[in-house]
């Protein structure tokens, strides 16, 4: 990802313009930010010509359920009621992220694809 990127802006403008801005989403923002960048590497990586941002967001609900099981496993030595429900929490959470990533995702390969049918034909779009 480029340093100048609107994702970058946005937190910078974020940070400075806004009160009692919770830092919370900010790290969280970064977090999957960065991480999708390191699952688009990956999937780049393994399939090489072939990586698309759907594989990319593939390998990122693989790594957040292996970050729940291994905190999990952290957690099993004093097993309670309240760790269960707040990892079935997280977990809802983190499900509910990807499945607004994936519609992200499907929106974006929408545009794309009407954007190809725009160009003429004999005409490259890259």
């Amino acid at each position: 990802m480029k340093t100048d990127n609107p994702f970058n802006k946005k937190i910078e403008l974020y940070k400075t313009l806004i009160l009692n801005k919770p830092e919370r989403l900010i790290d969280s923002a970064i977090f999957v930010t960065d991480t999708l960048e390191l699952c688009l590497a990956s999937a780049q990586a393994v399939f090489e010509e072939e990586a698309t941002p759907k594989l990319a967001l593939e390998i990122y609900d693989r790594m957040v359920e292996r970050m729940i099981e291994l905190e999990h496993e952290i957690n099993i030595p004093t097993p309670s009621a309240d760790c269960c429900q707040g990892c079935s929490e997280r977990e809802q959470k983190l499900q509910d992220e990807n499945q607004a990533l994936r519609d992200q995702v499907a929106l974006l390969e929408d545009e794309l694809t009407t954007i190809k049918n725009q160009i003429p034909h004999g005409l490259s779009y890259v």
